[in-house]
């Protein structure tokens, strides 16, 4: 698997966070979007992810991928020998020996969605970086095993609910909008540190005039429990 340590196009950044001094790796990696490939009827789902720098085009393969563009295993393998191609993990296969740690899961995960710390962080709302990357899955998809994911399951009439698309270092994102994520901050506000939650809160007082409320009231229709989530956001966002 890609490494997020190394240099190259990545530059690692070791932050030590919390009590416990554990330390993270964040790539930066440089990049500037090319093309993105979205297929599957209207569903979409990352084929195969195109972006230019200024060492050229990163591509990001399926094994099936790799089959219809080199022909066969016996070329697959003679690419890789001469660092030509290089194998992430089983199934995933790069141009370049190393990839930024958020492009290598956005395109592992093509039909999940970036949630709760993540989302938070990532629109904005909080300088704690994530520990882990939390993606949003349905209720009965496969278990994601990685440590690097924290998986949450979401039944299927309101996994859809506010997905959007986002740029984040250079590489676009499936996430939850900024409205879904107020509805899901007090949805688990019981689940969250008080610090961390009034933090998130406050930065939503802070951007009330960016928030589309028809939007918002759409979705809490759709959840259950939608008086407590309309009279928790009154009263503590409005």
């Amino acid at each position: 698997m890609h490494n997020p340590k190394q240099h190259g196009i990545c530059h690692a950044v070791c932050l030590f966070l919390g009590d416990a001094f554990r330390k993270y790796y964040i790539c930066l990696t440089l990049l500037t979007i090319d093309v993105i490939i979205f297929v599957n009827a209207g569903r979409y789902r990352f084929l195969a992810c195109v972006y230019k720098n200024e060492r050229g085009n990163i591509m990001l393969l399926s094994f099936n991928e790799c089959l219809n563009k080199y022909g066969n295993l016996y070329q697959i393998n003679k690419m890789i020998e001469s660092k030509q191609l290089y194998k992430l993990e089983p199934g995933i296969y790069s141009d370049k020996e190393r990839v930024s740690e958020l492009e290598f899961v956005s395109y592992k995960y093509p039909h999940a969605i970036f949630t709760m710390d993540s989302a938070f962080y990532y629109h904005g709302l909080t300088d704690v970086i994530p520990s882990r990357f939390c993606l949003a899955t349905k209720k009965n998809a496969r278990i994601i095993t990685d440590k690097h994911v924290k998986q949450f399951f979401h039944r299927n009439e309101i996994f859809d609910i506010g997905v959007s698309a986002l740029e984040q270092g250079n590489t676009q994102i499936r996430i939850y909008d900024q409205e879904r994520m107020l509805i899901e901050l007090v949805r688990n506000k019981n689940t969250l540190p008080f610090d961390y939650y009034k933090e998130i809160i406050e930065s939503y007082r802070k951007r009330i005039d960016s928030l589309d409320i028809e939007k918002l009231q759409e979705y809490i229709s759709v959840f259950p429990k939608q008086n407590y989530i309309f009279e928790t956001i009154q009263l503590e966002v409005f």
